[in-house]
C-alpha cells in the first residue's frame, strides 16, 4: 500500500461510529420477528418508496396510510409496534392525527415517530407537544431509520430466533395505489417521448 493509503487508513476509525452502523451490515439475515408490524403514514409516493425499500430488508410487515385520517383508522383496526408519521399531509396532518390517536383513542403507549423535511427550530417541540415520541428528518436515510427502529422495537434478532415471511407483506392504501398508478403512467409517457 502507498504512504497516502496508509495515512488515510490511519485517520479512519477501526469501526464506524454506532450512528453510522446498522445491524444488517454484519448480519444481513437478521431482522425482526415476522409478527412485527409498523404503520408508515406518508403521502408522497417517492418518500414512501424510499422507506419501503429500507424496510424491506428488516422482515417487518408494514401498512401504509396516505394521510392522518387513514392513520387514525389504521391504528383502530390493527396493532402496530411503531407508527412513522409524516407531518405535512392533505386532509389531516400528522400532528392532528397524533393528537387524535393519543386523546380520542387513548393509545398513549404506541410509539409515534415524526417524519419531516422541515427541521426548523421548534418543530421537534411541536411534535413532542402533540404526543410524538421521536423525530426523523427527510430525506430518510437507512442509518437513522434503523436507529429509530432499534430504539422503539429493540434490536433485531438472528434468523434462528424469528419467523420471517419470505417477503415482507406490504399493505398500500387505495390512495397510494392511485398515486403510484399516476406516476407509472407519467413514467411510461416519458419513455415513449
Amino acid at each position: 500500500a502507498s504512504v497516502l493509503e496508509e495515512k488515510d487508513r490511519a485517520r479512519q476509525p477501526a469501526t464506524p461510529p454506532l450512528a453510522k452502523r446498522n445491524p444488517w451490515e454484519d448480519h444481513p439475515d437478521w431482522g425482526y420477528p415476522g409478527d412485527t408490524r409498523i404503520l408508515v403514514v406518508e403521502d408522497h409516493p417517492v418518500n414512501l418508496q424510499v422507506i419501503s425499500e429500507i424496510l424491506a430488508r428488516t422482515g417487518i410487515t408494514f401498512d401504509t396510510a396516505a394521510n392522518g385520517i387513514e392513520a387514525v383508522e389504521s391504528v383502530q383496526r390493527a396493532s402496530y409496534g411503531v407508527v412513522l408519521m409524516d407531518l405535512q399531509m392533505p386532509e389531516m396532518d400528522g400532528l392532528e392525527a397524533t393528537r387524535k390517536i393519543r386523546r380520542e383513542l387513548g393509545l398513549t403507549d404506541l410509539p409515534i415517530v415524526a417524519m419531516t423535511a422541515c427541521a426548523m427550530k421548534g418543530d421537534r417541540e411541536l411534535c413532542i407537544e402533540a404526543g410524538m415520541n421521536d423525530y426523523l428528518t427527510k430525506p430518510i436515510d437507512r442509518f437513522s431509520l434503523f436507529a429509530v427502529l432499534q430504539r422503539w422495537l429493540g434490536s433485531p434478532v438472528s434468523p434462528h430466533h424469528r419467523a420471517v415471511p419470505a417477503r415482507p407483506q406490504i399493505s398500500l392504501s387505495a390512495s397510494h395505489f392511485a398515486k403510484i398508478e399516476a406516476l407509472m403512467q407519467k413514467f411510461f409517457m416519458f419513455l415513449e417521448e
